[in-house]
């Protein structure tokens, strides 16, 4: 993995370089956000999406390049930066560019970290609105790994509202689902909604009185995102 990375590096280095090829970086940049995501190198997997938008020709404006690009942006910024503005504009840009494509699952990809980017800051109402947008989307969809993600955000936004029955049932759902999908690597959303599901459904059994319970679903929920190797998950 070391490795990899450090040729992506490279190959980044010299395509944002003085003889290098811009539009080749836009395309390897947009490619490894999601790579600097899964082993939790936010900063970077900022600085070189950042770096591709600047580059964007006006033919790439609005395209799907732009549009994981901004993501990336978003999600790293969240989470090393906590509520700032500039995580919120880029999601929402991401958002915007999928729905005028009418991409489905680059709706997810934006949706998603925007509940999330809500729930740091508090604005649980508008972080719920978000998970019923991921849970309609998912209905059509019929994707299992779309419906385990909108199970475990709208989970999420229930126990965070105080709906601890709904919120368990949500949860549940989420971590029933172990199907895979080749749809899988296009939701980035920096962290593993599926071990997030199982921390927040051992706090809905804690407080709803269920010690037992809450400590039987807590152990494989270490276990799960341990052999993950994300300090982030």
């Amino acid at each position: 993995v070391l490795f990899r990375s450090n040729n992506v590096r490279a190959a980044l280095d010299w395509c944002f370089g003085v003889d290098g090829n811009a539009e080749a970086g836009v395309e390897r940049a947009a490619a490894a956000a999601p790579v600097f995501l899964t082993m939790s190198l936010l900063t970077e997997c900022n600085r070189w999406s950042e770096r591709a938008i600047l580059a964007l020709g006006e033919t790439n404006r609005g395209g799907p390049q732009e549009m994981h690009l901004q993501a990336a942006i978003g999600v790293s910024l969240m989470f090393t930066r906590g509520g700032d503005e500039g995580a919120r504009l880029a999601l929402s840009r991401s958002l915007a560019i999928a729905e005028q494509r009418n991409d489905a699952f680059g709706q997810l990809q934006a949706l998603g970290p925007l509940e999330m980017f809500h729930i740091r800051t508090g604005e649980f109402k508008t972080a719920l609105q978000y998970a019923r947008r991921c849970s309609g989307i998912a209905a059509e969809l019929q994707d299992p790994v779309a419906n385990s993600l909108a199970h475990s955000l709208m989970g999420i936004s229930l126990f965070l509202s105080g709906k601890l029955d709904s919120a368990r049932a949500e949860l549940e759902a989420a971590l029933r689902d172990r199907s895979d999908s080749p749809k899988t690597t296009t939701i980035q959303l920096g962290f593993a909604s599926r071990n997030l599901a199982g921390a927040d459904v051992c706090s809905t059994l804690w407080l709803q009185g269920h010690p037992v319970q809450a400590s039987a679903w807590a152990r494989p929920t270490v276990k799960e995102a341990a052999p993950l190797a994300h300090p982030l998950t």
